[in-house]
């Protein structure tokens, strides 16, 4: 299994959408699952128009490695420059913006971002 997530950032907080996939939910980077078929990119591009209804500019891949909640998940991390104003799509599921440690603090996948951070240094 694959996923795709995109790194929004606006100054020093990057975008953050609430995740009802793991139990309990919490706040992840926008993105979801690679589905059959579906190249990583268009999944990007898929995911974030359906969570926070922006279409993807520019998307570079900055990272991957196994998910924290499930490892047998690789996750694709691409830095996004998105076209128009983010909103939250999905009902029950708001969109923020929140600086890297806060979301590393409050995220399920926490570890997955840290990693990414140390992995990508100076990125901050």
């Amino acid at each position: 299994m694959k996923a795709a997530v995109a790194l929004i950032r606006r100054g020093p907080k990057v975008l953050v959408c609430w995740n009802r996939s793991v139990p309990g939910g919490g706040w992840s980077l926008p993105g979801g699952k690679v589905e059959p078929g579906e190249q990583i990119q268009d999944a990007l591009s898929r995911e974030l128009m359906e969570e926070v209804g922006l279409r993807v500019a520019r998307a570079e891949l900055i990272y991957h490695a196994p998910g924290s909640v499930d490892p047998t998940c690789e996750v694709f991390c691409f830095a996004v420059q998105a076209d128009g104003a983010p909103r939250a799509v999905e009902e029950g599921c708001p969109i923020d913006w929140m600086s890297l440690d806060r979301l590393i603090e409050g995220s399920p996948f926490g570890p997955y971002y840290a990693g990414m951070l140390h992995h990508l240094e100076g990125y901050r």
